[in-house]
């Protein structure tokens, strides 16, 4: 689980071809690593999400329970 205290952060929902794109171009901004979170529930692209150094939580990104572990309320993004 994610800690309680992270706010000010940008979700990314699926680490697929767009979610990783989104990734590249949030880094390209100036987020730090960080400040993004990906939320996947396939393990392969868990472990791609992980060697970038984001936070990363293994899940189900339409699953209200998996939005509020990703503090989706005290998001930027």
């Amino acid at each position: 689980m994610i800690a309680n205290a992270l706010s000010d952060h940008s979700i990314v929902c699926g680490y697929g071809a767009v979610g990783e794109a989104a990734v590249d171009e949030l880094l390209r901004q100036g987020i730090a690593e960080r400040a993004i979170v990906v939320v996947d529930c396939d393990e392969a692209r868990v472990a791609r999400a992980i060697e970038r150094a984001v936070t990363v939580l293994a899940g189900n990104a339409t699953a209200n329970a998996t939005l509020d572990a990703a503090c989706i309320r005290r998001a930027r993004a």
